[in-house]
């Protein structure tokens, strides 16, 4: 096969396979009589469809798609709730930014105007010339993170290559957006753990075949070199201001709400070329930088664009309200609706001693159980067990201390911790020392917790929440005096910055029901046991 396509070979590709899809659906409806014709089409899709296939697995970029709403229910509401009619499915049409109508002239939404959002059309913004900065903010599963993975790869590429072309005229995107010659492009999480996990892996789905991938699986910086030249560097917020000044950049990605003065940064480094920096991020930290520089008063040459995940047509809108509908009305409204809004006060309003404090009882040895660790001038150490009938995390273990040794600590875990087994021991990602000493000189092993602050706070919530069976999903043993004494001051500021006094066992469980959802929600262990 060739080693590169043309755009009008691909089209013709497509719009075979295409054809025959909806031969067959004819077909099926029994509207149509299979025929010789008929039977010639589908061989023709067949052989299209091998091809396509072999251009996916060399160079992914050139067919992907960046999503539009269709004409469907939207706000994943109950039948009858649901203000908007059922629709057609139809792509919408977009007529402005942000309005969009059904183009079926047989769907009762026909030429109705509705406030929509787009995958699309937020990278079309981002690709603005005459902007040096912009943020595709929104809400969960909008698919931010999906966009600028395949923008950065496209940058990466350049439009030398006929498959960023490709991927541009498929998506109706300016075919002079990006620079002709290979890009050197940063890609920013907010720590190197959620690189590897999230950044990376979006970035393989895309990169061509031939790229060479330095230091990838490693939770340090990486870089993916591109057959022709081009470079992604993967970064984290974590390496601070200093780490992100220096060489020239075409693009650089920002995705979650990093610090401003990364951001100025960021802008010095694409100044040179005429690049441009794009934040991708749900505003769950509330009315912060973001906000003043590209919504209260934003200059001309900054945009903005939502994405939301109600509008994702690969997303179930009702599977997507459901999952938020036990958090905070404004957490809920950023998650669903990408709203920016200050959450203040208690950070647990939900917590209640008569429903989720329980007398203690033995925990069963074939539960799989979890401990975590907190450092500090304040030390603090959790244990929890899922029990698996109910899915329900029951706390069962505490340690605090104040001006201790880490050593004398440490012994204190191990002689608390006995002969159990951990599906997961965690610590605080910020003390890399510790976590070494506390495995070199006690035997005692932990892995970073992953520390997405407010992610963890809406996997406590989850768990807070009565479930359909009229249980909580997470207990308390009522003799665990510091955590319960904890719970009820955990507060946020007047800014809506978490208020950090007294919060040490409050991290841990954080840290905890957080890797329970990253893990599906039921005590999956993500490796062999630990002591």
């Amino acid at each position: 096969m060739s080693a590169s396509y043309s755009l009008p070979a691909l089209h013709r590709l497509r719009s075979v396979v295409e054809q025959a899809r909806r031969v067959m659906i004819l077909a099926r409806l029994g509207e149509l009589q299979l025929r010789e014709p008929e039977h010639q089409l589908f061989r023709r899709a067949a052989e299209a469809s091998q091809q396509l296939q072999w251009v996916a697995s060399r160079w992914p970029l050139a067919l992907a798609r960046l999503w539009r709403p269709r004409c469907q229910r939207w706000l994943g509401l109950p039948e009858g709730e649901d203000p908007r009619p059922e629709g057609c499915g139809h792509e919408l049409e977009l007529l402005a930014p942000g309005q969009y109508t059904c183009p079926n002239p047989d769907c009762e939404m026909h030429g109705q105007i509705e406030a929509r959002t787009s995958q699309r059309d937020a990278v079309a913004m981002a690709l603005d010339v005459g902007l040096i900065a912009a943020l595709i903010g929104g809400a969960n599963r909008g698919g931010k993170t999906e966009s600028v993975s395949q923008l950065a790869v496209a940058v990466a590429g350049g439009t030398d290559q006929w498959w960023v072309r490709s991927w541009l005229a498929l998506n109706d995107l300016p075919p002079d957006a990006i620079q002709s010659g290979p890009g050197k492009v940063w890609m920013s999480a907010l720590t190197f753990s959620d690189s590897v996990e999230y950044h990376r892996p979006k970035l393989d789905q895309y990169l061509p075949v031939g790229t060479e991938r330095r230091n990838w699986r490693a939770e340090n910086q990486a870089r993916a070199i591109l057959p022709h030249g081009g470079e992604i560097t993967c970064k984290a917020e974590a390496q601070k201001r200093k780490k992100f000044q220096g060489s020239a950049k075409h693009l650089v990605i920002l995705d979650e709400e990093h610090t401003e003065d990364i951001y100025e940064e960021c802008l010095r480094a694409t100044a040179d070329l005429q690049g441009k920096v794009v934040l991708s991020m749900t505003p769950l930290m509330g009315v912060t930088w973001p906000h003043r520089i590209f919504i209260a008063s934003p200059s001309p040459d900054v945009g903005e664009r939502t994405i939301l995940g109600l509008d994702n047509p690969h997303v179930p809108s009702r599977g997507l309200r459901k999952r938020f509908q036990n958090l905070q009305p404004e957490r809920r409204d950023a998650r669903l609706f990408g709203r920016w809004a200050t959450a203040k006060g208690v950070i647990y309003p939900s917590f209640s001693r008569a429903l989720h404090v329980v007398p203690r009882f033995p925990i069963p040895p074939e539960w799989k159980k979890y401990r975590c660790i907190d450092f500090g001038i304040w030390f603090a150490c959790l244990w929890a067990a899922i029990d698996p009938n109910k899915d329900q995390l029951v706390v069962y273990r505490e340690l605090k201390t104040y001006d201790v040794q880490l050593g004398s600590n440490a012994r204190t875990v191990n002689a608390l911790s006995g002969t159990e087994r951990y599906a997961a021991s965690l610590a605080d990602p910020a003390d890399k020392t510790a976590r070494v000493k506390l495995r070199k000189q006690y035997n005692l092993h932990t892995r970073p917790a992953q520390k997405s602050i407010e992610n963890g706070l809406d996997a406590v919530t989850e768990r807070l929440a009565m479930t359909e069976q009229k249980y909580p999903r997470l207990v308390i043993f009522d003799d665990l005096v510091e955590l319960l004494a904890e719970l009820p001051l955990y507060k946020r500021d007047e800014n809506g910055q978490i208020i950090k006094k007294n919060d040490h066992l409050c991290d841990d469980l954080r840290y905890i029901c957080y890797h329970l959802e990253r893990s599906s929600g039921r005590g999956v262990s993500l490796g062999t046991a630990e002591r």
